[in-house]
Parts: C-alpha cells; structure tokens; sequence
C-alpha cells in the first residue's frame, strides 16, 4: 500500500509518518521537504545564505510558500517527478501540498489513501490541499498517546500491523544482532591481550 499524509504545517504529518515506519508494514524514508532540500538550497542559498542543505531544511518553516513553488517547477510536466523517487524507495508520501499534484498521483495509480491530519494550528498558505480532497481524516488534538492510539486502530483495520511471524523474525534478528556485537568485542579483547599481555578494562 502506498499512502500520502497531507495536512497544514506543524499538525503532525511527520509525526505520524515515523509511527507507521516504526509500527507497521510501511516503509517511510523522508518527507517531500527532505527530499527536495537539495532542489530549494541550490535555489535559495544565495538569497538567504545559507551554507548547506541542511540549513535551508531547517528554515523551511520560514519559506513554505517559496518552497512549494520550487518543488512545483521541478515536478513538471506531470507533477510527479519528485515524487516517482519517493515511492520507489518506501511506501509514504508526506507533505504534498499542491492539489494538482496529489491528482495526478491519484489519477496514475501511484498512491492508494490519502490521509488527512487533522490538527487545530494556523493556516498554511503552501497547502492547497484540503480535507475534502483525502479519503480520511486523523484528528490530532489531545496527547501524543492519543494520536497514536488513533494510528494503531488504523494501522489495524486496513491490516497493516506485522504479523506475529515478522514480530517475532525482527526480534530474533536484534537478539542475534546484539550477541554479534558482543562475540565481536570479545574477540578483539582477546586479541587485545594477547599482543600486550594486559586485560582490556571493562
């Protein structure tokens, strides 16, 4: 399944995108502002100066609309050229702003849902998406336990929870990862001390 959260600056997108990384079968990389945070830092560093692409992320809060039209022209002529990117390495589309865009993904096949994150902060002006444009709507105005309580009976309805196999798979592979780890330090103090005949110190 392919999804795409949508939703005003600062109402949880991110948020809600690393939970479905951490909690289900869905694989997230970056939002379309880390991704695109090369494009607007080669656009903007002069004017603003910044010194790294990293800096420009940082500031995006700062330039949304700016932002917005830069991954626009860069998306041309389709809309989906940043995007096609994204969904080949994982499963979640967060923070698509142009209405114009999330269409033609719909209309290409190439997201399955669109969920809305419902959040009482001000209006962003690079949205032009809005709830009546997504098929859900996840309110996000109490606790962080209580957002997430909300994706976990989400994540469970549309079955998109680990199985019991892959549950216990994944903590099988962290079990042997941390045994490796450990036969790994002790071999190089045994090795340690056989070239200098003194016991590493724990």
């Amino acid at each position: 399944m392919k999804i795409a959260i949508c939703g005003h600056g600062r109402c949880g997108k991110d948020t809600t995108s690393n939970w479905l990384n951490d909690n289900t079968t869905l694989c997230y990389q970056e939002s379309t502002s880390q991704a695109a945070a090369k494009l607007c830092f080669d656009a903007l560093a002069e004017k603003y100066g910044y010194k790294s692409a990293q800096e420009a992320f940082d500031d995006r809060a700062n330039h949304r609309v700016v932002w917005a039209e830069i991954i626009w022209a860069y998306n041309q002529p389709d809309g989906l050229t940043l995007y096609r990117g994204m969904l080949d390495a994982g499963d979640i589309l967060n923070g698509i702003r142009r209405a114009p865009e999330l269409l033609a993904l719909q209309q290409n096949s190439m997201i399955d849902l669109v969920i809305w994150i419902e959040r009482d902060v001000p209006e962003d002006p690079s949205c032009e998406i809005t709830v009546a444009d997504c098929d859900i709507s996840i309110p996000n105005n109490g606790t962080l336990e209580d957002l997430y309580a909300r994706l976990y009976r989400f994540a469970r309805a549309v079955q998109m929870l680990p199985s019991l196999f892959d549950r216990v798979s994944g903590l099988v592979d962290e079990i042997g990862a941390e045994k490796q780890a450990a036969a790994e330090k002790q071999a190089a103090a045994t090795e340690k001390t056989a070239d200098t005949g003194i016991p590493d110190p724990e």
